[in-house]
């Protein structure tokens, strides 16, 4: 049986150009709120945000703040469910839907604020605005009688985004406050792919493509931010907060890809053909991954009630040369929230996270629109005289947030008819996702 070693990249290519280089996610780059009011508002605190989110939301509100606090929030429940119609299919007309639960419990904000003086504070951070653990496993068998063919799809996901952060915040006068700040960034990532395919006739396999793959990357970056507010009226604020271009310092990749192709058909010569591929990359790059970000904000006061509102740009972003491919998009993000009393504020928000990167680069591409609900707890603890704090405000926070997508995804199609370098053909489809999650966060002010 002649036996050929050469690589083949139209074997390896539908495997690699799907997963290898994609990301599955059910958000885009607001996965999980940062902070407990934006948990509340749907995000929309630019204008209005004073405790240790602020490092990350605008680092002017830093100056905002009145006491020194402690926050720590988490998502401690997220589900998201995804659903792609004939995600594996035979060109006879068989398929094989595609359905996935996602579950996730991440921490994703530590922050500390801390008053230097009046009207001056530091803020320090950790916060991780997006991640995600997505396993895939499905599979399609297909008789017709004198032809079996069978097919598989395992897959594994699961990256995270670090953000450590430092600002500090000043009132420079009674209406207006300012912040500056900057953030090391650390993007983490696993990727591990299976996909094989059988045809047999009379009992005997003709044809048989195997494809493995397995990845481990990180990456670290640096972005600087600043912020203002702007107190119009003593009911009126406006914010800004703008974020650079984040640049990739440094980047690590080690993975290896694995094709191994058979055919046995008579009605053509026998033959073998396998490649494996090492993909190695490891040491200082310099590269914008991100155009920036640039948030304008209001939020205005009536009585107990307080209207929030947020308008999100983020530039489109081309480099080839660092794999980058951003699109231009607008968010926007309204919220309320309402103090029933000293103890207890009701809150909600109505968001969009609309994709920063096209089909064909993700896994999934997708706009999310979503909605939270929410409430804080706060209790008042006085302290002994002589304390260096009159007392300590203790808040809790528990709200939900909903989000969905109609978006695309890539599908295969199968050819048990071609040649095996032809099993599988890449098509786009259909996806939908839809994310619960349940923040739950605490803060000490102090």
């Amino acid at each position: 049986m002649p036996v050929s070693a050469r690589p083949s990249r139209a074997l390896a290519l539908p495997l690699a150009a799907l997963f290898f280089v994609s990301t599955a996610r059910a958000g885009n780059e607001d996965e999980f709120f940062l902070g407990n009011r934006a948990a509340m508002t749907g995000g929309a605190v630019t204008a209005s945000v004073r405790d240790g989110s602020a490092t990350f939301n605008n680092p002017a509100g830093l100056a905002n703040a009145d006491r020194s606090s402690i926050d720590v929030s988490a998502s401690a429940y997220s589900v998201r469910f995804y659903h792609a119609p004939r995600f594996l299919s035979v060109d006879s007309g068989a398929s094989q839907d595609a359905s996935v639960k996602e579950f996730l419990a991440i921490p994703t904000e530590i922050a500390y604020l801390r008053r230097l003086g009046e009207g001056i504070s530091l803020g320090l951070g950790y916060f991780v605005p997006r991640s995600s653990d997505f396993v895939l496993r499905e599979n399609l068998d297909v008789n017709d009688g004198s032809q079996a063919s069978s097919y598989g799809l395992s897959l594994r996901q699961s990256r995270t985004d670090y953000l450590f952060s430092a600002a500090v915040g000043m009132r420079t006068t009674p209406w207006l406050r300012l912040g500056f700040g900057g953030s090391a960034s650390l993007e983490n990532r696993v990727d591990a792919a299976a996909l094989s395919g059988t045809v047999s006739r009379g009992g005997s396999t003709i044809k048989s493509l195997e494809n493995n793959e397995f990845s481990t990357s990180w990456a670290v970056g640096m972005e600087l931010s600043a912020g203002l507010q702007i107190d119009v009226t003593p009911e009126l604020t406006f914010g800004i907060s703008v974020r650079s271009p984040r640049l990739r310092i440094w980047q690590n990749l080690d993975g290896r890809a694995n094709t191994s192709a058979a055919s046995l058909d008579p009605a053509s010569p026998p033959s073998l053909t396998t490649t494996s591929t090492d993909l190695r990359a490891d040491g200082h790059t310099v590269a914008f991954v991100r155009a920036g970000r640039y948030i304008a904000g209001v939020a205005l006061e009536l009585g107990a009630s307080t209207f929030h509102a947020d308008v999100d740009v983020q530039p489109a972003l081309h480099d080839p040369r660092a794999g980058v491919e951003r699109l231009f998009t607008l968010n926007g993000r309204i919220g309320y929230t309402y103090e029933l009393s000293s103890h207890l504020a009701l809150g909600a928000g109505l968001f969009s996270d609309r994709a920063t990167e096209p089909y064909g680069t993700s896994l999934v591409a997708g706009d999310f629109y979503g909605g939270t609900l929410g409430f804080e707890l706060n209790n008042l603890h006085r302290l002994a005289p002589g304390e260096a704090s009159e007392s300590l405000q203790l808040s809790t926070v528990f709200a939900l947030r909903y989000a969905s997508s109609a978006g695309r995804t890539t599908t295969l199609l199968a050819h048990p008819n071609e040649p095996v370098s032809r099993l599988f053909e890449e098509q786009p489809g259909n996806i939908e996702v839809h994310e619960v999650s349940l923040h739950v966060g605490s803060a000490l002010y102090f």
